[in-house]
C-alpha cells in the first residue's frame, strides 16, 4: 500500500515539473568566451582595409589591425558578409554572451534560431538602401562612393536578398520577387519575432524579479504603514475612555476644553507649525461627549480652502476669463511649422572639389596664366573658387579664356568676378555637381530670420557661401525683379508675399497686388491684406497707381499735420487726449498700415495707352512713397528698353535679376553683364539698397500647398475690408491737376449728345479753330476740349470710341494748331494752350 502511494506520488511529481532551469552561474569556459569576445571587438573597431594588401604581399607596411593578421582576416571576412550591419549585430550577441553572467534562470530552447532571424533581419534592412552608407562602406573599403548601388552596407548577404538593382545588375532574391515594401515587411517581422523570442529567453525573468521585488517592498511598506494607524486609534479609544469615567459634572465648556487637553497629551509629540486663520464650518447641534467613531474629518473642495490666508486677496476669476477672451481674439501670425520641411542640402564631395580644382589650376598653365588656386566656397547651386594672380598679370587673362575654363570644366555656364570685391583674387563660380534647393522654412529657422531688426523683413535666399540672405524692403525702398519665362520670378514673389504675411497682420500691412496673367497670384484672394480685390485687368492698373499717387500725396499732409517725418515716427508718437484733425476736417488715425504695391506683369501693363499715366505713377511712388510707408515692387519677363524704361529704373535702385537670354537684357536690369550666365530656377544676382556690389544668391522655394495652407490660416481669421476708389474712384479726385484723365468707366456720359444742346460759345470756339476738311472725330474731339476742359489721347479714344492711332493723330493735330502743348517730360501730359481764351469767353 505504502509502495504504491510512493509511486503515486512520483508520478504526479513527474507530471507537473516545469522545464528545467539552467542557473546562471561562473563557469571557466566563461572566461575564455570573454577573452574571445574582447579579441572580436578589437578586430573590427581597428579594421583597415590597407591590410589585405599587406596579408597578400603587397605592400611592405605592418599590419593595422589591433589583433594583427588573424584579426584583419576575421574583420574582412564579418565585412564582407555583413557590412555595416556587423556593427548592431556585434553588440546583439555581446549582451547575449554577457547573459548567463546574470544570477537570473534562463530558457533558451531555440534561441539560437531567434538570434539569427534577428541578426539576419539586420541585415536585410542596411542593405535595402546602399547609399545611405556609401560614405561609411568606402572608408572600410566595401564600397565606393562613385558607384553608390554596389555598396555592400548589408554585406554579401543583404546584397543577395535585398540589394537594389541598378542598370544592368538585378536587384536581390527577395526584392526582385516583393518589391521594395514586401522586403521591409519580411526583414520586420524577422527582426520582431527574433527580438521576442531573446527577450522571453533571457530577460523575461530580469523583468518579473524586479517587479515582484518592488510588489514586495509596497506591500511590507503598506502593512507597517496600517500597524501605526491601528495602534494610534486604540490609543486614542482608551484615553477618551479613561476621561469619560474619571470626569466630574463640569460645563460644556471646561469638558470640552478637559477632552482636548487629553487628546493632546496622548497623542504622539509632533512639530506645530504656526497656521493662518481657520474657518470652521457650522455644526446643527453640539454633543457634550461626542463619540470618537462619529467625528469625521472635514471634506475639503477647490471652492473652499480650510485654511484662509491673512493676507491678499482671492483672484477674480472673471477677470481671468476677460484676458484670456481678449489674447483669443487677437491676430495670429502664422507659425513656421506650416511650411514643409524640406531635405537638408546636399554638401559636394571633396573628390569633386579637389578635382575641378585640379582642372582649373592646369587650364591657367596651359595658357601661362601665372595665377594659384588658393580657396574655394560651396553655396546651394555655386562653388567659388579663388584665384590669386602673380604680381603684374592682368586680370584680363583670366577672363579672356573664360570660354576654356568653361569647357575644361564641362560646366553648363561659368562666372567670373575679376576681381571679387574686398578681395585680392578673382572669383571663379562653377555649377555644383549635386546642386540643392533653399526652402522657406529652412530660412526662417535661422537666427537672420527670427533675429531681423528689419521694419519689413523679405527673404530672398542663401549666397554663394551659404549664408541667408535677408533684406529689407523699408530701405530699398521698393524693388525691380526681371527675369526670362522659367528662371524663378514667380517663386521669388510668392516668397516676398509670404514674408509679408509671416510678420504682418491686416491692421498693419495692406497690398494691392496686380496680376494681368490672371494665375500667378490668384491663390491670394481671400487675403484680408487686400484693399482691392487682384487687379487682372490692365485697363485699371493707372487707376490703381494713381490712388496710391494720392494716397501717398494725403499721407504726407497728415504727416505734416502732427509733425512727423516718416510712417514709423507717426505709428510710434504718443497718441494725444484730444483727437486731431486733418484739412477736410477728418479725424487722424491712430496708425497707418504699411502699403505694398506688387505688379508681376509689367510688359502687359506697359503695353496699354495710358504707358504714361503709369510711368509717371511709378515715378511718383518710387521718389516719395518711402518715408509714407508706400512701396512698389514690380517684375517683368521682357527686360527691354521700352518696358524698364530709363524712368523707372533710376528711381528703382534695388534690383533683383534672373537668368536673361542675352547681355543686352542683363545690362538693362543691372546696367553691366552677369545674368546671361546664370543657371536658373532661382539663380539670382541682387542689388542690394545703397550698393553697386552684385550678390548671387540662390532663391528659396515655398510650395503651392504651403502657400494654401497659410492663406487659408490667415484668411480664417479676419474678413476682407475693399475700399472702392482704388479701381473705380470719381474723375475729380483721380484727375491731375494739368486735366490729364486716367483711363477708367463713365456711366453718365452719353455719346449723342456732344453735338446737341451745346452752348453757343462752345459752337463759336469749335468754329474757330476747326477747318473745312475736319472729320466728324475732329469736330466732336473739339467739343470734347472746350465743353470738358480736359483732353488726352486715351480720353479722346475712349469718348469716342475709336483707336489709338487715330486718338493720337488728332492731338497731333491739336498741337499743330496751338491747342495743346507738346508731351511733357516723364509721360504724354499736355498742357491745355487755350484755357484764357475760353475763361474770357
Amino acid at each position: 500500500m505504502a509502495e504504491n502511494v510512493a509511486v503515486k506520488n512520483s508520478d504526479k511529481k513527474a507530471r507537473t515539473a516545469k522545464p528545467r532551469m539552467v542557473v546562471g552561474g561562473f563557469r571557466f569556459k566563461y572566461v575564455f568566451l570573454s577573452v574571445m569576445i574582447l579579441l572580436f571587438i578589437l578586430a573590427l573597431v581597428s579594421h583597415s582595409p590597407e591590410d589585405m594588401a599587406v596579408i597578400e604581399g603587397g605592400s611592405d607596411e605592418l599590419v593595422r589591425n589591433w589583433i594583427g593578421p588573424a584579426g584583419a582576416n576575421v574583420s574582412r571576412l564579418m565585412f564582407y558578409l555583413f557590412g555595416v550591419a556587423i556593427y548592431p549585430i556585434t553588440a546583439i550577441l555581446v549582451v547575449s554572451a554577457a547573459r548567463p553572467f546574470l544570477s537570473f534562470p534562463i530558457n533558451r530552447r531555440g534561441y539560437i534560431g531567434a538570434l539569427i532571424s534577428l541578426c539576419l533581419g539586420i541585415t536585410i534592412f542596411f542593405a535595402i538602401w546602399p547609399t545611405d552608407f556609401c560614405s561609411y562602406t568606402e572608408k572600410l573599403g566595401i564600397g565606393a562612393a562613385d558607384v553608390p548601388w554596389s555598396a555592400l552596407s548589408g554585406g554579401v548577404i543583404g546584397q543577395q536578398l535585398a540589394a537594389p538593382g541598378y542598370g544592368d545588375i538585378e536587384p536581390g532574391l527577395i526584392r526582385r520577387v516583393i518589391g521594395t515594401i514586401g522586403t521591409c515587411v519580411v526583414a520586420s517581422v524577422l527582426v520582431l519575432t527574433g527580438a521576442i523570442f531573446v527577450f522571453l529567453a533571457d530577460w523575461k525573468s530580469v523583468v518579473f524579479s524586479f517587479f515582484s521585488s518592488f510588489d514586495s517592498i509596497a506591500g511590507e511598506a503598506g502593512g507597517l504603514l496600517r500597524r501605526r494607524q491601528t495602534s494610534d486609534e486604540e490609543e486614542l479609544e482608551d484615553a477618551e475612555e479613561k476621561v469619560v469615567s474619571e470626569a466630574k459634572p463640569l460645563s460644556l465648556f471646561a469638558r470640552t476644553r478637559e477632552t482636548n487637553e487629553t487628546k493632546a497629551a496622548v497623542l504622539p509629540e509632533k512639530e506645530i507649525k504656526p497656521v493662518a486663520e481657520v474657518v470652521e464650518a457650522p455644526q446643527e447641534k453640539a454633543e457634550i461627549f461626542p463619540d470618537p467613531k462619529k467625528v469625521t474629518a472635514p471634506k475639503l473642495t477647490g471652492d473652499e480652502p480650510l485654511l484662509r490666508p491673512l493676507s491678499g486677496k482671492k483672484k477674480d476669476s472673471l477677470d481671468m476669463g476677460r484676458s484670456s477672451f481678449q489674447l483669443s481674439s487677437e491676430f495670429i501670425l502664422p507659425p513656421v511649422t506650416m511650411l514643409q520641411k524640406q531635405e537638408d542640402a546636399k554638401t559636394q564631395s571633396a573628390d569633386w572639389l579637389e578635382e575641378s580644382k585640379r582642372i582649373l589650376q592646369r587650364t591657367l598653365e596651359s595658357f601661362k596664366v601665372e595665377g594659384m588656386v588658393t580657396n574655394f566656397i560651396s553655396g546651394p547651386r555655386v562653388t567659388r573658387f579663388e584665384i590669386s594672380l602673380a604680381p603684374g598679370v592682368k586680370v584680363e587673362k583670366v577672363t579672356s579664356i573664360a570660354n576654356n575654363i568653361a569647357m575644361e570644366l564641362e560646366a553648363k555656364s561659368i562666372r567670373i568676378l575679376a576681381p571679387i570685391p574686398g578681395k585680392n583674387a578673382i572669383g571663379v563660380e562653377v555649377p555644383n555637381a549635386v546642386p540643392s534647393g533653399v526652402s522657406l522654412r529652412s530660412m526662417m529657422e535661422t537666427p537672420e530670420w527670427k533675429a531681423a531688426k528689419a521694419a519689413i523683413p523679405i527673404v530672398l535666399g542663401k549666397d554663394v557661401g551659404g549664408k541667408p540672405v535677408v533684406m529689407d524692403l523699408s530701405r530699398a525702398p521698393h524693388l525691380l525683379i526681371a527675369g526670362a519665362t522659367g528662371s524663378g520670378k514667380s517663386v521669388c514673389m510668392n516668397t516676398l508675399i509670404m514674408s509679408l504675411l509671416f510678420k504682418f497682420s491686416p491692421e498693419d500691412l495692406r497690398l494691392i497686388l496686380v496680376d494681368p496673367k490672371v494665375v500667378e497670384l490668384e491663390m491670394y484672394t481671400p487675403l484680408p491684406h487686400l484693399i482691392t480685390p487682384v487687379v487682372n485687368d490692365p485697363q485699371k492698373v493707372p487707376i490703381a497707381l494713381r490712388w496710391a499717387v494720392n494716397e501717398m500725396e494725403k499721407r504726407y499732409r497728415i504727416l505734416a499735420k502732427v509733425k512727423t517725418k516718416n510712417l514709423e515716427g507717426f505709428n510710434k508718437r504718443p497718441i494725444p487726449s484730444e483727437p486731431v484733425l486733418d484739412d477736410a476736417g477728418n479725424e487722424i488715425p491712430a496708425k497707418m498700415p504699411i502699403l505694398v504695391i506688387i505688379v508681376d506683369e509689367l510688359a502687359d501693363v506697359m503695353m496699354t495707352e495710358a504707358k504714361g499715366d503709369v510711368e509717371t505713377s511709378i515715378a511718383r511712388i518710387a521718389q516719395k512713397g518711402r518715408a509714407s510707408g508706400i512701396h512698389i515692387v514690380i517684375a517683368t519677363q521682357r527686360p527691354s528698353t521700352n518696358i524698364i524704361t530709363g524712368v523707372i529704373k533710376a528711381n528703382l535702385p534695388s534690383r533683383i535679376a534672373f537668368q536673361v537670354g542675352s547681355i543686352v537684357d542683363s545690362r538693362v536690369i543691372l546696367d553691366q553683364k552677369g545674368a546671361e550666365s546664370l543657371l536658373g530656377r532661382g539663380d539670382m544676382l541682387f542689388v542690394p539698397p545703397g550698393g553697386a556690389v552684385l550678390e548671387r544668391i540662390q532663391g528659396a522655394m515655398v510650395e503651392d500647398s504651403d502657400i494654401q495652407k497659410v492663406v487659408e490660416f490667415v484668411a480664417g481669421q479676419a474678413e476682407q475690408n475693399f475700399d472702392d476708389k482704388v479701381i473705380s474712384g470719381d474723375e475729380s479726385e483721380l484727375s491731375g491737376d494739368d486735366g490729364e484723365m486716367p483711363e477708367g468707366d463713365d456711366d453718365d456720359f452719353d455719346e449723342s449728345s456732344l453735338s446737341e444742346g451745346l452752348d453757343p460759345l462752345i459752337r463759336e470756339m469749335v468754329a474757330k479753330y476747326s477747318e473745312p476738311s475736319d472729320d466728324e472725330n475732329i469736330i466732336k474731339s473739339l467739343e470734347i476740349l472746350f465743353r470738358e476742359r480736359k483732353i488726352s489721347t486715351s480720353y479722346i479714344q475712349r469718348r469716342l470710341g475709336i483707336g489709338y492711332n487715330k486718338a493720337a493723330e488728332i492731338m497731333d493735330i491739336f498741337e499743330k494748331r496751338n491747342l495743346v502743348s507738346p508731351p511733357l517730360a516723364g509721360g504724354s501730359k499736355r498742357n491745355i494752350l487755350v484755357f484764357d481764351e475760353i475763361e474770357n469767353n
